[in-house]
């Protein structure tokens, strides 16, 4: 298992699965990289996926040429009324958008935090066929 943390891997001579490390590491030692600099070495002919755990700061993925980011963190609030507080901390806290030509799906996540309670939002796996097209 390779564990992508601010690093990427061609995937069959398909796509490039690009991991970041998670926003929290900006605060420690360790940093995190811009997504500039981890894709400056990627083949940009072959469609480009983003694993970002917290989905913020969403005009980066669209600026980098991404085609698909996918995030969760949210829980979609998991209780009332977390989940309208979150629909104010993100752009998206759940569902799909469009940013120019790229596509960010959000994950309310299939577990919980914190307390094991969900109130107010569904319990997700999220299982998504994609098909590239030039």
């Amino acid at each position: 298992m390779i564990v992508l943390q601010d690093s990427s891997v061609v995937i069959n001579k398909a796509f490039n699965l690009i991991g970041r490390k998670d926003l929290t590491a900006k605060r420690l030692e360790e940093g995190r990289k811009s997504l500039k600099e981890i894709m400056e070495p990627i083949d940009r002919n072959l469609p480009c996926i983003l694993m970002d755990h917290q989905p913020f700061h969403l005009e980066e993925a669209e600026a980098n040429g991404v085609d698909v980011q996918f995030s969760g963190h949210t829980h979609h609030g998991q209780f009332f009324p977390m989940n309208l507080l979150y629909r104010w901390i993100y752009e998206t806290s759940w569902g799909r958008i469009q940013k120019g030509k790229t596509q960010i799906v959000v994950s309310c996540g299939a577990g919980t935090w914190g307390p094991p309670v969900r109130t107010n939002s569904p319990s997700e796996v999220l299982k998504i066929r994609m098909k590239f097209v030039e």
